[in-house]
């Protein structure tokens, strides 16, 4: 079943330990793509190692930043309208 599962904290390894137990406790069906969201590239290319390492193997994911989230929502509810940048530098400013 769809669903957001919001995980919160500022320990990296510990965020990531919950995140391995609930994929390993319960996977997604076959060629389903688990979507994570992350805040930057160099913690994309870390949760893949530790997933990995952690898993054994670490496949059929998509990684997305927070404005791409916000859009895919927004696009869900109004057609046309999700791939403003809402959360750009510049807007936020």
């Amino acid at each position: 079943m769809p669903g957001l599962t919001l995980y919160s904290g500022n320990r990296l390894e510990v965020l990531t330990d919950k995140f391995a137990e609930k994929i390993a406790s319960a996977p997604l069906p076959v060629m389903t793509k688990e979507t994570i969201v992350l805040q930057s590239m160099g913690m994309m290319k870390w949760l893949t190692v530790e997933m990995s390492r952690r898993l054994g193997i670490w496949s059929n994911y998509d990684y997305i930043f927070p404005n791409r989230m916000a859009g895919k929502i927004l696009d869900s509810f109004i057609p046309d309208k999700g791939d403003e940048r809402f959360f750009d530098k510049d807007i936020m400013t």
